[in-house]
């Protein structure tokens, strides 16, 4: 999917609000936003609920939160992923989209618009260290100065918090990610026995598949090639493949790619899956 159609996208499938904001910016700021890709802003926060601010002491722009542009030939998670470990150190351990945002910068009388998608994120390890200039935090209590629409999006992101009536399932997070004994011995072991009830499992699931499908939506895909065998039977126009663990989605994404699955990372127990579907639907009948 080319990144220009991601905003689109995501604003459908999560019906996110937007929030605007209108800018003059001088002549350098200017030519730095001529980038046609859409960027992300990522609200991490720890089992604390704090979130992480970020500051550059040499700008006088205020606190504000890790953030970049989605690279050509990246998806979105992929893109989150590597701008968290190279701006913080930290781990993603489910990650959820809150609002679209966009920026409006003029500079005399010409202007750019640039779009991009606020998400907030549980994240683990410890912050690496960064030059003097650069400072970080973790809180609750939100800066009363902060850089262009940060403190829109963090009263956001604090709200969505505060709904949370679950909680992360961090040790199996880890042990995906860091590969313990327990995950060895069920993935030489007890997958290896189970695959063979699950062979069982796929073909009478798809037995029970009587139409052809227009959407898909796996709320736990694990490392199962199972999606890969229903997209290549139904085509569906959009399919969402979704785990708590991004570690998870990069070993299936490592076994085969596809341009027509979309693998999102999110907590099944907090995921919109009915608003999602009927988006979907709403989508496809216009």
């Amino acid at each position: 999917m080319k990144n220009r159609d991601i905003i689109n996208l995501y604003q459908k499938l999560y019906n996110l609000p937007k929030i605007t904001s209108k800018e003059k910016v001088d002549f350098d700021f200017f030519r730095l936003c001529r980038v046609n890709n859409p960027f992300v802003v990522i609200c991490i926060y720890n089992a604390q609920n704090k979130f992480l601010f970020l500051r550059d002491i040499d700008k006088n722009i205020g606190w504000e939160f890790p953030g970049g542009h989605i690279q050509e030939e990246e998806t979105i998670e992929e893109a989150i992923n590597r701008i968290v470990l190279k701006e913080t150190g930290l781990l993603v351990d489910e990650l959820r989209p809150i609002c679209i945002v966009q920026n409006i910068f003029e500079y005399q009388d010409k202007k750019i618009i640039l779009e991009g998608i606020a998400f907030i994120s549980l994240a683990s390890g410890r912050l690496v260290p960064k030059p003097e200039n650069i400072k970080s935090v973790f809180s609750d209590k939100i800066p009363p100065k902060m850089a262009y629409q940060n403190k829109d999006i963090v009263k956001i992101a604090k709200c969505k918090i505060q709904e949370e009536f679950t909680q992360i399932p961090c040790n199996e997070i880890e042990s995906v990610r860091k590969r313990s004994f327990f995950y060895f011995l069920h993935h030489c072991l007890i997958k290896p026995i189970g695959s063979l009830a699950s062979h069982k499992i796929h073909r009478e699931f798809l037995k029970l598949v009587k139409i052809n499908p227009e959407s898909i939506i796996n709320v736990s895909c694990g490392d199962d090639k199972m999606v890969f065998d229903l997209e290549k039977i139904y085509k569906p126009k959009f399919f969402i493949a979704n785990d708590i663990s991004w570690k998870t989605i990069s070993f299936i994404n490592k076994k085969k790619r596809s341009s027509r699955i979309i693998f999102t990372n999110h907590n099944v127990l907090t995921l919109t899956t009915f608003n999602l579907q009927v988006q979907l639907n709403d989508w496809l009948n216009d």
